[in-house]
């Protein structure tokens, strides 16, 4: 919608939440590098909220009091700055991701510098100067592709931001395009991380970054985002957010307080070099009112942005590819056309060829009439197919807007949109839409019904038309009918609804018969006794690379559209080989990346993440549950969450964030504020709350979540309301070392009586208060090892103390003050433990492995 400001609203954002504090930029003095790592010394060490506090700083920081001016959520993703929004979503929790098929189903947090660049760490993960509310869809669409001009868009989302191959000069994979109205923004969070994060930038992996600290992007890529900024100065919207999230994080984006820091830095050199002369202009699918351009792209020394296409002298429209259609012309009359090409610096190229053009004769096509009989109650209230965008408040049961035309490609799939509007009370609505294909005056034909819904109230009602290749080329009559209580048809007198008629103009579609590249550099990361994680370099393609799919020797795993992959199902102590194959739309395949040899580790070894190792629903309030950290590392607490579904039906509750790091071989216990002492303590435990997370009944699932995403439960999601866990102590079993999402009690856990709680939060090593001195590794020793269940345990002739605990850290043996030369342990399972042995006050861990 177009932007609502106003005086008292600009000051109320730009002045109401913060303001940028005196002397914050006085030691920013130099030019060039040396400015950058300044303002790298006054923003670094900013206070990380964690990943579920973004959700919290969107609530000041991106509502839209802009645009449609009602509060919501502005997504820049989802965002018609010049008309109504497709979907909106409001500052609530309801709405979050979860799950997604379409867009407007949840939002989510955008990592404009994707999380597999600095594998998630923090403080990046939850930095929110560069960290957007998105659209669920949308954002996965973008995945991790580079932002960029788009060639040829493979997938356009219903705001118009686009997905394909590259017009970025000097890049040629996949790239995201957003629209004009975001991209100076977008171009502004770059320009932070690559400040803030000065210190380990190097290192990150990105299509879009050189290896460097300095100058941090390629040069190709530096182009373009300085040309966003340019061509997209800050916004009253910009200020307000910069100054919400120094509220809550005590660092700004010093190029939106100061967007000449970008010249300064970076130093560009004016761009004087005009673009090259477009080559190849002709001319196809004359008809009496439309023709078909078409000519050879021009090249930039930074980049063309787009094709001034001038008929008969005159400018006609303006195009950022190289084809356009030309409609309203007037049959049997000549025309003259020629292209001139530009850049973002204004330069234009010299005319190309002229190319002339004599429409055909006219020949007139009458259609069917159709009409509502009534629109008192309900009647169409916007239209949206293409470049249609059509908002109407007629009330004419027939509404002839053949004036508006959009352009659909032969062999492609079209979203189209239409909006009812009632009176009053909302009805059920049906709706249908034709195409006349062979351009006989019918709808009747096969395939010229398009798409129709049934009756529903439903808003708006959505569908996708693909263009058959073989419909005729050309401008043709696209017909639009919404009936009340059922579909319509072609022709008919509708007793209550509305009929509309518009104009398409149907292209050639290009054959595509190149493959993309092969797929490059794939290895393997984090590795377990059953699964791996793949990951590989882009494959490019002259159109855009649509997928990868994923082989274990020949057997087709799965197909993602990302270039990471997660194999699951594998066999301990077994040797794999995977190989990746890039595809595009049209289905070509490319070669094979090289193959990787993976063998998974033997059984017993460290646990893949997290997960819950004990499980209490007492009497009353005696709730708690413990996380066990068995990965052979310390882990940031702050991506982590617990999360609740009631009864076992609904959507699973907020979420309660944990904090702090948990150390390898530590347990984080969290109890119900209200637990009984006689239970457990609740000043021992890490973290003792009254959040409705930990009010969980004998049905309540309760899962952890990682970034947002299950990984591991106790229960059943929409597991109905039959108890699986009722005045139950839970605790993992020894043999289970890696989190899931499936529950099975047998197997999984072990279960004793209501209110068990003398193992809860027993730990593999001290608290971090307390300090605790480890042995020389030659000052004890445990043989044999690997073992039976039978080991020795030298300096036997000191007394010592003794416990064994499993991988994740459930204790099954212990003894204190022995003198024993040998430690039985009967019926023990096979796997790795780790035993702890003290002696006076120093003490030293061991691996033990039992065969």
């Amino acid at each position: 919608m177009k932007k609502i400001y106003s005086a008292l609203l600009l000051l109320f954002f730009t002045v109401g939440i913060a303001q940028i504090p005196s002397g914050y930029y006085t030691t920013a003095t130099g030019t060039g590098y040396t400015l950058k790592t300044q303002l790298y010394n006054i923003i670094k060490g900013h206070t990380d909220n964690g990943y579920a506090g973004l959700y919290t700083i969107y609530q000041t920081s991106d509502r839209d009091y802009y645009y449609e001016n009602d509060g919501t959520i502005l997504d820049m993703y989802s965002e018609k700055p010049s008309g109504t929004d497709p979907y909106s979503y409001s500052a609530g929790t309801t709405q979050r991701c979860g799950t997604y098929s379409v867009e407007g189903d949840c939002y989510n947090r955008e990592h404009i510098i994707p999380q597999s660049t600095f594998n998630s760490a923090a403080p990046m993960v939850s930095d929110a100067h560069f960290i957007t509310p998105t659209d669920g869809k949308v954002n996965g669409q973008r995945s991790s592709y580079p932002h960029g001009n788009v060639a040829t868009a493979s997938w356009t989302s219903l705001n118009g931001s686009k997905l394909g191959s590259s017009g970025t000069a000097g890049y040629t994979g996949t790239t995201f395009e957003p629209l004009n109205e975001f991209k100076g923004d977008i171009a502004r969070m770059y320009f932070y991380f690559a400040t803030r994060y000065e210190n380990t930038v190097a290192g990150y992996p990105y299509a879009m970054f050189n290896g460097s600290s300095n100058q941090v992007f390629t040069t190709a890529f530096l182009n373009l985002l300085i040309t966003w900024h340019n061509q997209d100065p800050v916004s009253a919207r910009e200020l307000a957010r910069n100054n919400a999230i120094y509220t809550a994080q005590n660092n700004r984006n010093p190029y939106i307080d100061h967007p000449e820091y970008v010249q300064a830095i970076w130093s560009p050199t004016a761009d004087a070099q005009v673009p090259t002369t477009p080559t190849n202009l002709i001319a196809s699918g004359t008809t009496s009112n439309s023709v078909s351009l078409s000519w050879t792209a021009s090249i930039d020394n930074i980049g063309v942005t787009g094709y001034n296409v001038y008929m008969n002298s005159a400018l006609k429209t303006t195009v950022t590819g190289t084809t356009t259609t030309i409609t309203g012309l007037t049959a049997s009359t000549a025309y003259s056309f020629y292209v001139v090409a530009k850049d973002a610096a204004g330069n234009s190229s010299a005319s190309s060829n002229n190319v002339n053009v004599t429409t055909a004769a006219g020949t007139s096509i009458t259609y069917c009439a159709s009409q509502g009989n009534s629109t008192v109650d309900e009647k169409i209230g916007k239209v949206v197919f293409g470049t249609i965008n059509n908002t109407t408040t007629g009330t004419a049961g027939y509404e002839n807007f053949t004036a508006l035309t959009t352009n659909v490609t032969a062999g492609t799939a079209n979203t189209i949109t239409i909006t009812p509007s009632w009176t009053s009370t909302a009805y059920s609505e049906g709706y249908a839409v034709w195409i006349d294909y062979n351009k006989n005056g019918l709808f009747t034909d096969a395939g010229e019904l398009v798409w129709s819904k049934a009756a529903s109230t439903t808003t708006p009602a959505i569908g996708t038309i693909t263009i058959p290749v073989s419909a005729a080329l050309g401008t043709t009559r696209m017909r639009v009918s919404m009936k009340y209580n059922a579909i319509p048809t072609s022709c008919e007198a509708i007793p209550y609804g509305q009929v509309e008629d518009y104009t398409v103009n149907i292209v050639a579609g290009t054959t595509d018969t190149t493959a993309p590249s092969a797929p490059t550099a794939l290895t393997a990361s984090g590795t377990t006794q059953t699964a791996t994680t793949l990951s590989w370099t882009a494959a490019t393609d002259n159109v855009g690379v649509t997928g990868y799919n994923v082989y274990r020797g020949t057997t087709l795993l799965g197909t993602v559209s990302t270039t990471t992959y997660n194999v699951t199902g594998l066999t301990a102590a077994t040797a794999y080989s995977f190989t990746v194959k890039a595809k595009d739309a049209a289905g070509n395949i490319s070669a094979s990346s090289n193959t990787l040899n993976v063998t998974t580790t033997a059984s017993g070894s460290t646990a893949t993440d997290l997960l819950f190792s004990e499980y209490i629903e007492g009497s009353s309030n005696n709730k708690a549950l413990e996380i066990s950290n068995a990965t052979g590392a310390a882990i940031n607490l702050s991506i982590y969450s617990i999360k609740k579904q009631t009864n076992g039906a609904g959507t699973w509750s907020t979420g309660l964030p944990l904090t702090g790091t948990l150390n390898n071989g530590s347990k984080f216990t969290i109890v119900n504020s209200l637990m009984a002492s006689t239970c457990y303590p609740t000043s021992s435990a890490n973290l003792s709350t009254s959040a409705g997370e930990m009010a969980f009944n004998g049905n309540d699932a309760v899962g952890l979540f990682k970034n947002g995403v299950l990984i591991d439960i106790i229960g059943t999601f929409n597991g109905g309301t039959a108890n699986f866990a009722a005045d139950q102590t839970l605790r993992r079993k020894a043999t289970v070392t890696s989190p899931t999402t499936t529950f099975n009690k047998t197997t999984q856990w072990d279960s004793f009586a209501s209110d068990t709680c003398n193992n809860l939060g027993s730990r593999m090593v001290a608290k971090e208060s307390k300090i605790e001195t480890v042995l020389d590794i030659n000052d004890i020793a445990i043989y044999p090892n690997p073992s039976n269940g039978t080991f020795s345990v030298n300096n036997s002739n000191k007394m010592y103390s003794i416990e064994i605990y499993s991988i994740i850290g459930q204790k099954i043996y212990s003894e204190e003050n022995s003198t024993k030369s040998e430690i039985t342990l009967p019926n023990i399972t096979k796997g790795t433990y780790l035993v702890r042995v003290s002696i006076d006050s120093d003490s030293v861990i061991k691996k033990l492995i039992i065969n």
